[in-house]
């Protein structure tokens, strides 16, 4: 039977395909930006720090041939991946590079705005959403004084005048 036949009833009957479910859409969230400032401490961190060199991937020969006499023994799979670990070189300078510019490119944003404003400001995303499901209520604050005792101490309060407490051991 051809589930054009079907029509908009969306029932189903033995040997039919059945009507794909509505889509249900989620609520979107709601998404806040607050802008929260640098602490000194990560400012001053990001005065004093100096970037460090680039590993030489030029000068580094390659491993297959370092290993040329050992490769003779070894499986076919052992060989094709550190041929992949020397063929990745070039992706990791790379990878390299751009990590350095970008940490570089923040660093600089940071300190001009330290040395222009006084301070240095970054953007916070806040999910609301999140923040009233996760609320949890307030504790009761505990009673003043003594909270737990001790096994095997047993306080007897003397009613006499004097006042106070005799402590026994059991």
């Amino acid at each position: 039977m051809d589930p054009s036949d079907e029509g908009s009833s969306g029932k189903r009957s033995d040997g039919q395909i059945p009507v794909p479910a509505p889509v249900m859409e989620k609520k979107k969230k709601m998404m806040k930006t607050k802008m929260v400032r640098f602490t000194q401490a990560q400012i001053n961190n990001c005065i004093a720090y100096k970037e460090e060199e680039m590993p030489d991937y030029d000068s580094m020969p390659s491993i297959i041939e370092i290993l040329s006499d050992d490769l003779a023994n070894c499986p076919q799979d052992y060989i094709d991946e550190l041929k992949t670990i020397d063929d990745s070189r070039e992706e990791d300078k790379t990878f390299w590079i751009k990590m350095q510019n970008e940490i570089r490119d923040e660093r600089e944003w940071i300190l001009r705005q330290c040395f222009t404003k006084g301070y240095a400001e970054y953007e916070v995303d806040i999910d609301d959403d999140d923040d009233e499901d996760n609320k949890v209520p307030a504790r009761v604050a505990a009673p003043p004084g003594r909270r737990r005792f001790r096994n095997g101490v047993a306080v007897k309060k003397n009613l006499s005048l004097s006042g106070g407490g005799s402590v026994r051991k059991i």
